[in-house]
């Protein structure tokens, strides 16, 4: 039927005198492209409204026909990329309204892909709708397809392949939406393992009757390439802490998901303390050289995120530039001016993607690096006494003898004091270094590749630059010096004015702790006012110190 539909069509806009027999399958794609973009688009609003007061399914799993409905999904999106790259770039003979049917298609495919998530997450059925525009899809592509037959004596192949990929694609989706998705199957496996969270609807509101250990496993270890850098598997918890608080409620640990396997804190124990092991063998132990060897690869991963945005923050003002002599000029080609616009757009989104997993994953390191320190802490506090301890039998002095050797009774010699061992330090030492200083761990690991990518950044800026004003680039160089140089003095400042905020800190702790183990004497002596002025007193010190620093932190930034 489409091999007789395409050449009747091209026929009869060419006898009316409406195109030419060049441009006629062109403008036949574009329209048959605009039919179905606008169909897809009317279906998905129709089916966002009539499921808008359906409930997220918890926990949404997707079915193995769902699965095969993604891959070849995406699939499709590749090919209408690939087919809309070739016509921005000039690689292949497509027409610029081909290449604007093209962005049509990828649109559409765009949509579908929303709508496949919303029917896993809503459990939607597949819809008689759904079924007849993926036929009507493959229909269109086969009118495409005699019309590029039937309206040149030239036959352009990439987009006559285009065109039979995307029959082909279109015909097994259709017979994909034929098979039933059976996602509560999915759900009843879960069930079978041990999943007891998996609760009817009840109301519209879900039963969250679980303990810790019936959490589901996180979505994040096996979900797609798309849904991880869409960060789509944390959907569900935000719709879910969207709907606790419009019911003036709040998210339970048992809401959120469990940590994977190699997050869990006694992991990180486990791992540092056979690192640690290795160093105490040393001369000299270096805690340094054991997080190294600990979380030295998982920080360097993130070193390609980094990587990523680091170009693409560059590629934004190159393409910007080649766009701002595109239009002065005028001697390319328009499709030149669309590719650096599409080349803009795609940079910004990469730069977003790639700033939001260097970002998560940086936080996830430094709170397992936080994680082991505290526990590595603890478990050490748990072994060392907290007072200076004896030295052992054979170290004890000797008693005074006589020349013969017998022990002198009388005019004994005071015995020297004897060589303790250093005491560690008190329960605020201790409170601070498990609250205050592995805290910073927390923030340094986002920030930690910036020792070498601060420096490709400057070497990538000093170059466009020299291209751009030549030697007026020394001028700047030498603004920038200063303020470094003025920032370094301040940042030292700022350092001395913290560790002095530390050392109240610690002093203040400490005094809080003995008031607590002698609760009972303050209350007899009635020395309460006279305690509280003392603790009031290193308060008010570590306040104003904190406030130094917080000034000269200021001037940093400034």
């Amino acid at each position: 039927m489409s091999r007789a539909i395409g050449p009747m069509i091209l026929e009869l806009q060419i006898q009316g005198g409406t195109m030419s027999t060049t441009d006629g399958p062109i403008l036949i794609e574009l329209y048959i492209q605009m039919t179905v973009a606008i169909l897809a688009m009317l279906g998905v609003v129709t089916g966002l409204w009539r499921t808008r007061a359906m409930p997220p399914v918890v926990p949404a799993i997707a079915s193995r026909i769902d699965k095969l409905r993604g891959a070849f999904l995406a699939i499709l999106c590749f090919s209408s990329v690939t087919l809309l790259t070739l016509g921005l770039t000039g690689l292949a003979s497509i027409a610029p309204k081909e290449t604007l049917a093209a962005s049509l298609w990828f649109f559409t495919v765009v949509l579908l892909f929303s709508w496949r998530a919303r029917e896993i997450s809503r459990d939607v059925k597949e819809t008689v709708f759904v079924k007849i525009w993926w036929l009507l899809a493959a229909a269109s592509r086969g009118a495409l397809i005699s019309v590029e037959l039937a309206g040149s004596n030239h036959i352009r192949v990439v987009p006559l392949v285009a065109c039979i990929a995307d029959a082909a694609l279109c015909l097994v989706l259709f017979a994909a939406y034929n098979v039933p998705a059976q996602r509560f199957a999915a759900r009843d496996a879960l069930l079978a393992h041990g999943h007891a969270d998996v609760e009817a609807e009840l109301g519209g509101n879900v039963a969250w009757d679980r303990t810790l250990s019936q959490r589901p496993a996180s979505p994040e270890t096996t979900i797609g390439f798309l849904g991880f850098m869409a960060f789509s598997w944390f959907t569900p918890m935000v719709d879910l802490a969207y709907r606790r608080d419009r019911e003036a409620g709040r998210l339970e640990p048992t809401d959120v998901y469990p940590l994977r396997d190699k997050d869990l804190p006694r992991r990180q124990l486990d791992n540092m303390n056979i690192e640690w092991e290795i160093e105490r063998r040393k001369e000299t132990p270096s805690l340094g050289s054991a997080l190294t060897r600990c979380y030295g690869i998982e920080v360097a991963k993130t070193a390609w995120y980094k990587l990523i945005n680091d170009v693409c923050t560059f590629v934004g003002p190159f393409l910007l530039n080649r766009i701002l002599n595109f239009v002065e000029q005028r001697t390319e080609d328009d499709r030149i001016g669309y590719l650096y616009a599409v080349g803009m757009v795609a940079a910004s989104g990469c730069q977003a993607l790639a700033m939001a997993h260097y970002f998560q994953r940086g936080y996830r390191n430094g709170m397992c690096l936080r994680a082991s320190l505290i526990l590595l802490a603890y478990s050490k506090a748990l072994r060392v006494l907290p007072w200076p301890t004896p030295p052992p039998a054979d170290e004890q002095p000797a008693a005074p003898t006589t020349a013969d050797g017998h022990r002198r009774r009388c005019c004994r010699p005071r015995p020297a004091a004897p060589q303790t061992r250093p005491a560690v330090g008190g329960m605020g030492q201790m409170t601070n270094l498990i609250s205050s200083d592995t805290d910073k761990f927390t923030f340094l690991m986002p920030y930690f590749n910036l020792f070498w990518s601060a420096p490709l950044q400057l070497i990538i800026c000093f170059i466009m630059l020299f291209a751009y004003v030549s030697w007026a680039l020394l001028s700047g160089i030498a603004v920038m010096f200063v303020c470094v140089y003025l920032s370094n003095l301040v940042q030292k400042r700022a350092t001395k004015v913290q560790r002095l905020a530390m050392e109240a800190k610690d002093e203040r702790l400490k005094l809080e702790v003995e008031v607590l183990k002698i609760m009972k004497i303050i209350k007899v002596y009635a020395w309460e006012d006279t305690i509280e002025d003392h603790v009031k007193q290193l308060r008010n010190k570590e306040l104003r110190l904190q406030l130094r620093y917080k000034l000269w932190a200021m001037g940093i930034f400034l």
